[in-house]
């Protein structure tokens, strides 16, 4: 018994000398603006990993050891200030932190930049991650529909996973590329809005005016979308999802005949069309004696029109558009980090039935980002994106389904109502026999659009693999030098099979066919910037210089294998495109493989300079020079000036009785040039192409495979210029809770790149040249209100609502 009360003796002095060791601190983290606890705020003993997180009191305890000296405690908490607070001998202590200005302020995204939108002097227009995070689409493009003022977006077809298009002000080229400059954390990428999920998104600044766009160049002139991506914050690590789900329908079908229309109308159609097409319609509709009263086997007393008219009304609208269609989108998110360091992975999986039968999308997507504050000077980051899509299904447009006969839309409207009698045998289904006419109306180019769904397959796959990163270095204390390298990787995939019964296998012995085509599209952006800014009493000054390189790589090839077996499935037609049916024909198939090699480099220099006097009066100048390999000397390089004014009325003295109601108002002007190179490569110089599409020649009794010319080259190509002139105004009332914005703008395209038709007699039929001239103008409205805005209180719930037109 002794030697038990022994050895509890001895553990309690142990435990006690342990304890007296040890030092406790325990605090309180208010908030200076309200007075209230902050809960979540990261406390840490400077120097070290030991640390402590604030609870919902905004109480904290951290133990140290007692001899340690000198303890400093560093405070940090998103939204605020970062604070170090000497402790001393105290075990008590009681901080306040304040609200970081800067981090409230709303910033803008501009060429190479971030500055503060009251300091804009160009025409933006922006969405942040909270106007967008709970829209249910699947597309960040669809995300931003209705919410930008002067920007369109519209999708292609209602296919699903089908490209949307942007355009910024409508754009300026007739019959080039009118698309947008996408640029995503400081890299320009193709398709940007097509690779990024809408939850990771931070921001999307429109650059509209030249201004804003002159700073890309060629890039430039349809203007530019920056996307900033979302990254991680010091502390805790987060874990977030969102999902949703629904389903689609189609809301609006059009009245089309009924059988008893339909079958008057054709029967006059062909009654003054002439015998010809009378006989044309008695072959189709199944009586040589149409207007008598025999039956198709030539019995008497039987009403052919009559049982024609009482047809049962077979509605294709709703055969091929008629699905519900499920949609489903989920996103996984893990963010933090520690002093200095943070990071960011997404994971977004989409699902999408499309409302067209045999339709379909899927989507995965990653992304990972990662920033790293190495010292005071320097800075790194990079960020990866992987893309991993099918979509399936020919869509509704012409482009999809090889011809405007296989239209899918036209054919649902326009085909017959109605079973015609003695052409489907009784018992099987009109969308299962193909073995009469009834599928295929020679004489309307018309065909059952279920069945010629049911025997076509297409399926489009694309993989990309994004990488972007990025150093900077602060030389002095408002010198800094920042790097960025980007590097893109696009793969696409697309399988297309038509089966015996489809309109497009008719030239080809209505035998299926195949086509196999991939393309590989890789692009590398590098650019570098080197940026000074000072302020001397009333004067602030901000220069930038930076050079860039662009190079894009693209190559396609195109395999197609014709009178393939007649029963065979898409599947297997694709896992050996060269089986034969034994009936084909002995001719050589035509044109079985192209190819198509690209490319284009882009080398630029470009600065900008910013001056504010007083905070009221502002200038920002700018300047490019783009050299595309595009063009042939002496019109390789463009140049690209542009300038704008503003004046912030709501700092005159005239203006201070208003202050409480006006929170800024600011005029604006700019005027500048951009430029277009989106044409083909190399269009400088003649263009050959060889294979067997008519390039062959006869020599010694033989085929032998040649060349030919394919384009008339034009040495004298030169750049596409736009002229902008933009006026506007941005107003903000009570305290910013109200914003207008303004502008009236005039675009002029100068040197437009078209292809015109020339004379025969050239042995071509057109010429990429410069010729004539576009305008367009408008006036853009934006209206935003935040009656609910938030107010910072980590941890307690902060409602808010904004409200957004646009016109």
């Amino acid at each position: 018994m002794r030697k038990h009360l022994l050895f509890l003796w001895l553990l309690l002095s142990v435990a006690l000398n342990a304890v007296a060791q040890q030092r406790s601190i325990q605090g309180v983290v208010r908030s200076t603006e309200k007075d209230e606890p902050l809960p979540g705020v990261t406390v840490v003993v400077k120097g070290t990993t030991n640390g402590a997180s604030t609870d919902m009191d905004g109480k904290f305890s951290i133990s140290l050891p007692a001899s340690t000296q000198d303890v400093v405690l560093r405070l940090s908490y998103i939204g605020f200030v970062s604070k170090d607070v000497p402790v001393g001998s105290s075990n008590n202590v009681t901080v306040q932190l304040s609200p970081d200005t800067k981090v409230m302020e709303d910033v803008v995204v501009i060429g190479y930049a971030a500055v503060n939108r009251r300091d804009v002097t160009g025409s933006v227009s922006s969405v942040s991650a909270q106007q967008i995070k709970d829209v249910p689409v699947n597309s960040a493009a669809e995300a931003l529909s209705g919410r930008l003022a002067g920007v369109q977006v519209t999708a292609s077809e209602g296919q699903p996973g089908s490209d949307v298009r942007i355009r910024v002000r409508g754009g300026g080229s007739i019959t080039q590329d009118n698309s947008p400059l996408y640029v995503v954390d400081g890299v320009q990428l193709e398709n940007a809005l097509s690779v990024i999920s809408p939850q990771d998104i931070q921001s999307v600044d429109v650059l509209k005016d030249a201004a804003a766009t002159a700073i890309y160049g060629a890039r430039g002139a349809n203007g530019v979308v920056i996307i900033t991506t979302k990254g991680g914050r010091e502390g805790k690590t987060t874990v977030a999802y969102t999902g949703f789900a629904g389903f689609r329908r189609i809301t609006k079908t059009l009245d089309v005949l009924q059988p008893a229309d339909y079958i008057d109308y054709a029967y006059e159609k062909s009654r003054i069309s002439g015998a010809d097409q009378i006989r044309s319609f008695r072959n189709r509709f199944g009586s040589s004696t149409f207007r008598d009263t025999r039956d198709y086997s030539g019995t008497a007393g039987y009403d052919t029109l009559g049982v024609l008219r009482n047809s049962e009304f077979i509605n294709w609208q709703d055969r091929v558009f008629g699905r519900d269609a499920f949609q489903q989108t989920h996103n996984l998110s893990v963010s933090g980090g520690a002093k200095g360091t943070t990071y960011s992975l997404s994971v977004t999986r989409n699902d999408e039935d499309g409302i067209q039968l045999n339709s379909g999308f899927t989507r995965n997507l990653v992304n990972f980002r990662f920033d790293h504050k190495a010292n005071d000077k320097f800075r790194v980051g990079f960020s990866t994106r992987l893309t991993d899509q099918a979509v399936t299904g020919a869509g509704t447009s012409a482009a999809g389904t090889g011809s405007t006969t296989n239209s899918r839309l036209r054919n649902t409207l326009v085909y017959q109502p109605l079973v015609i009698p003695g052409q489907v045998p009784e018992g099987v289904s009109i969308d299962e026999n193909p073995d009469t006419e009834d599928f295929f109306n020679a004489s309307g180019s018309l065909s059952n659009p279920v069945l010629t769904i049911n025997n076509e397959y297409r399926r489009d796959l694309r993989r990309v693999f994004n990488f972007s990163g990025n150093a900077s270095y602060n030389i002095l204390k408002n010198l800094t030098l920042r790097s960025v390298l980007g590097f893109d990787n696009t793969y696409n995939r697309g399988e297309l099979f038509y089966g015996q019964y489809s309109p497009n296998t008719r030239n080809f012995a209505s035998l299926p066919y195949v086509q196999i085509g991939t393309g590989q599209n890789i692009t590398i952006n590098q650019s570098n910037t080197l940026a000074y800014n000072f302020k001397k009493d009333l004067h602030s000054f901000d220069f930038l210089i930076g050079e860039e390189i662009y190079t894009r790589k693209n190559t396609f090839l195109n395999v197609t294998s014709y009178y393939l077996p007649k029963a065979i499935t898409a599947q297997r037609a694709l896992d050996n495109i060269t089986q034969r049916d034994p009936s084909a024909p002995s001719t050589p198939q035509p044109a079985p493989t192209t190819g198509i090699n690209e490319n284009s480099r882009l080398l630029s220099g470009f600065g900008r300079f910013n001056y504010t006097y007083n905070e009221r009066y502002l200038l920002t100048a700018t300047f490019r020079a783009d050299g595309s390999s595009k063009f042939k000397s002496p019109n390789k390089v463009g140049y690209f000036p542009a300038v704008s004014l503003a004046w912030r009325i709501s700092q005159e003295d005239f203006m201070q009785p208003y202050a409480a109601t006006v929170s800024d108002l600011k005029l604006r002007l700019s005027y500048g040039l951009t430029g277009n190179n989106r044409i083909n490569d190399f269009l400088y110089d003649p263009l050959f192409s060889t294979g067997n599409n008519g390039n062959n020649y006869a020599i010694n009794d033989q085929i032998v495979p040649g060349a030919a010319a394919i384009s008339l080259a034009n040495p004298n190509l030169k750049w596409e210029t736009t002229a902008s002139t933009n006026v506007g105004i941005d107003l903000s009332l009570f305290n910013n809770r109200v914003q207008f914005t303004a502008d009236a703008y005039y675009n002029k395209t100068s040197d437009l790149l078209l292809n015109l038709a020339i004379p025969a007699t050239t042995g071509y039929i057109s010429q990429l040249i410069n010729v004539g001239s576009t305008s367009n103008r408008g006036v853009e409205l934006q209206l935003s209100g935040t009656p609910c805005k938030p107010r910072i209180s980590p941890g307690r719930p902060t409602p808010t609502c904004r409200l957004t037109a646009t016109a």
